[in-house]
């Protein structure tokens, strides 16, 4: 099977999935709005960091309750792909980051918070070292985002590790 083949066929799986718990615990009057995670929808090329550049492309999936996106990573040592998915989380009325960068490997899920365009992954909880760390990717602007990992020994206080920019480069059709 072909990495392609593997994506189309992980891609129709986690849609289903996400598709069930997106829908079956809350009412949709008490469900985050859906339509946040549009910021990210269209084809999408980074700038180069550390060496590092990233092609993405990111679309609602069939029945809409998600969006998942597809990434060619250029590396130093050579290309690699991934799997993003993004959904709401009906039981915390919030919204969950899924990666998947390869086959095979477990995905376990990020609490993602978007509020004036702005999309907060992660930093919640501190990690085995004991600092916590985020992403912050701001779509305030048209057709870019700009992005940057951060570290914080207190949750409060936040060092800038690494930044970046993305253009939007296509965008594909809408779905839900």
């Amino acid at each position: 099977m072909t990495i392609s083949e593997y994506s189309i066929r992980l891609l129709i799986l986690a849609s289903l999935l996400f598709q069930q718990r997106a829908g079956a615990q809350a009412p949709a009057s008490t469900r985050p709005n859906t339509r946040a995670l549009d910021d990210i929808l269209g084809v999408w090329q980074s700038d180069t960091v550390g060496g590092t550049s990233a092609r993405t492309t990111c679309a609602r999936s069939p029945q809409g309750a998600a969006v998942v996106c597809e990434q060619r990573i250029m590396a130093p040592d050579g290309e690699h792909r991934a799997l993003n998915f993004f959904l709401v989380d009906s039981a915390s009325k919030g919204y969950l980051y899924y990666g998947l960068p390869q086959p095979g490997l477990p995905m376990t899920p990020t609490e993602l918070t978007i509020a004036n365009h702005v999309w907060t992954y992660g930093g919640l909880i501190p990690q085995r070292d004991s600092t916590y760390y985020r992403t912050l990717n701001d779509f305030s602007a048209t057709n870019a985002y700009v992005w940057r990992q951060e570290k914080s020994r207190d949750g409060v206080h936040w060092t800038v590790m690494r930044e970046g920019r993305v253009t939007r480069v296509g965008a594909p059709g809408r779905r839900g």
